[in-house]
């Protein structure tokens, strides 16, 4: 019901599925119908009485302000995983190219397979 009053089209899709989804239930004994239909009343009133705008504005401006707070949040967890990322990023690749750059002669094995020693060219055969 929220939906259909905020986009027409969308919630007619979201209110087809949503009774498919009931009927569904209903045939498959899961739900009763009584209570299927508790579910849509409630959730529709709930819906309607929410979409009045003396209740709207306060929720907008909370969830403002609230998404601001998650965002800065998340900003500051993404750097610090990135710093954390980065340092294992710089490890692990001198655990598997070696100590220094260029030299793969002391890499570290991670696997326990030692590295695979330049074969000698075969020669042609003449």
């Amino acid at each position: 019901m929220a939906l259909l009053l905020r986009h027409r089209k969308a919630g007619i899709l979201a209110m087809a599925m949503a009774i498919a989804l009931c009927v569904a239930r209903v045939a498959v004994g899961t739900h009763y119908p009584g209570d299927v239909l508790a579910g849509a009343l409630l959730g529709s009133a709930a819906a309607l009485a929410l979409w009045q705008p003396t209740v709207r504005r306060p929720l907008h401006a909370l969830a403002e302000r609230v998404g601001r707070l998650y965002d800065a949040l998340l900003g500051r967890l993404a750097l610090a995983l990135e710093g954390v990322f980065s340092s294992i990023g710089r490890y692990t690749h001198t655990l598997i190219r070696g100590h220094g750059a260029g030299r793969t002669d002391d890499r570290i094995l991670l696997w326990g397979k030692q590295p695979s020693a330049s074969r000698p060219a075969k020669a042609a055969v003449g």
